[in-house]
């Protein structure tokens, strides 16, 4: 090869390898700003973490959960587990991981929302979510068929490298979550003109309608999950719980389907299970101009639910309950 033609294959080298350097290098700067990023799995981790010595009281379920549920309102210390589209494996996962790193807990509080016994992560269209859990918890995927999957390791690809290098430049591309220290989320009331546009009839059959469609799963996946949940909780020797959040009344007339038997068969569980059971689903305290939508509450009421909650599930925890100022 003449001597012309190395130079040129050497200088092409050279390109190729200060290009891959540069690759690398952008992939790796990517990856460390996605695993800084405050995603609530991130803020859930590290609250849990720094109050777990002292913790007493912990809150699992989805966002219905999360966002209607302020534990700092109790007297005794308690935590908000519960996030967005969190399904009963991982409620279950969580619990038998941290419990023994939970030396003062007492009680565990377990939300439901509709369709909380018969989907998964990933007939929720989160998948996306259970690759948080592997990289924060090192909680396997919900589904087997995702565990191998390269998110699981990378925050940078499960979040979107293109919306994590927006957030690292302008603060833009990533929804991140503004959890309080207790690990709630607190959702702003609506206006009364958005309360006539987001909490309507039509909002609430759409939304019964997108629900059913997750809801894949004999209502028997759920209870079993659940129902070791609660076993667990009992070996234990912890008091439990499960709550239905309300919802709008919209809402609640468009899930009736199946929500009968539904009931009757958790109400079995807990009782088998020595668990007590609260359904506020259609909860009359609650109306309309209480909801960040159909089926959150906003903040002014999660308060009242959250001491309500303390008054149904909590007296035997520290006394009676009366709510922080």
């Amino acid at each position: 090869m003449p001597g012309s033609d190395r130079q040129v294959l050497a200088r092409l080298g050279l390109k190729l390898g200060l290009a891959l350097c540069l690759l690398a290098g952008l992939s790796a700067w990517l990856e460390l700003q996605a695993r800084r990023a405050p995603t609530s799995f991130r803020q859930k981790r590290l609250g849990l973490e720094a109050q777990a010595p002292a913790l007493q009281v912990l809150v699992l379920g989805p966002s219905v959960g999360m966002n209607a549920v302020d534990p700092s309102l109790w007297p005794v210390p308690g935590y908000n587990l519960a996030n967005n589209g969190q399904s009963l494996y991982y409620d279950r996962a969580l619990l038998e991981q941290w419990l023994p790193r939970l030396p003062r807990l007492r009680t565990v509080l377990f939300s439901l929302g509709r369709p909380n016994l018969r989907v998964t992560v990933t007939s929720m269209n989160e998948s996306a979510r259970g690759f948080a859990y592997r990289r924060e918890f090192g909680i396997e995927h919900e589904d087997p068929g995702l565990r191998s999957d390269p998110r699981n390791w990378s925050a940078a690809l499960a979040l979107d490298p293109l919306k994590v290098l927006a957030w690292s430049l302008n603060g833009s591309g990533l929804v991140l979550s503004d959890l309080s220290a207790s690990g709630w989320e607190a959702l702003p009331p609506l206006d009364e003109l958005h309360q006539e546009m987001e909490l309507s009839p039509i909002v609430a059959r759409q939304h019964a309608e997108h629900q059913r469609g997750m809801m894949v799963e004999p209502a028997s996946y759920g209870l079993g999950i659940l129902g070791a949940a609660l076993a667990l909780c009992r070996a234990r020797g912890l008091a439990a719980g499960v709550f239905v959040p309300p919802v709008t009344a919209a809402f609640a007339a468009e899930s009736g389907d199946g929500r009968a038997q539904e009931l009757a068969a958790l109400r079995a569980l807990c009782r088998a299970q020595g668990a007590r059971f609260h359904d506020y689903f259609t909860d009359p305290r609650f109306q309309d101009r209480d909801f960040a939508d159909v089926d959150h509450l906003a903040a002014p009421a999660a308060a009242r639910f959250t001491r309500i909650l303390g008054k149904d599930f909590l007296q035997s925890v520290g006394g009676p309950i009366v709510a922080r100022p």
